[in-house]
């Protein structure tokens, strides 16, 4: 399997030398940490097991918020710590995708199209669950912004669980 980090050692030098003037800083740094990630450049700690009296060696990780290795032990243990806090109803999700002509305009104006891919979903459902046809309360939800594809393609979208109900004053 392909890691992102493959690519960007493999990549990432030639990326930036042809398209680094165009590239936000932030985005420079998250390829720069994710090449990286569990590589000996980032150091790490030697382990000998005592069963098979060899060394095992584990570089530390990058930590960087981009990095989906770095992410994906992190959103595990936030899983867990969070399971005390879900409401005893079942839970949906709901998908709102930014239409792929606008998509070029968003990705140089990130924070703009971002914040108004939230409010915009946000309105959208809280709009429709007020009404009694669909669900005739105010609805609980939690929103996460997605901007790459699973084919790492530009796609910037907003997943949110949402409750099977609503709460109602009736």
């Amino acid at each position: 399997m392909v890691k992102l980090s493959d690519i960007f050692r493999s990549y990432g030098k030639s990326y930036l030398s042809k398209y680094s003037k165009s590239i936000l800083a932030s985005h420079k740094k998250a390829i720069y940490d994710i090449s990286r990630c569990r590589t000996p450049a980032m150091g790490g700690m030697v382990y000998c097991c005592k069963k098979c009296n060899e060394f095992h060696y584990n570089y530390h990780s990058c930590g960087n918020r981009n990095c989906n290795i770095c992410q994906n032990y992190k959103a595990e243990q936030w899983l867990e710590s969070s399971n005390d806090l879900l409401l005893p109803v079942n839970y949906f999700m709901v998908t709102f995708t930014l239409p792929e002509d606008l998509r070029q305009f968003a990705r140089s104006n990130q924070k703009l199209f971002y914040n108004l891919l939230f409010k915009c979903s946000a309105q959208s459902m809280e709009a429709l669950s007020s009404n009694s046809k669909y669900v005739g309360g105010k609805l609980g939800y939690l929103g996460i912004l997605h901007t790459w594809s699973r084919k790492l393609s530009y796609h910037p979208h907003v997943h949110y669980i949402i409750t099977g109900g609503g709460l109602s004053n009736q």
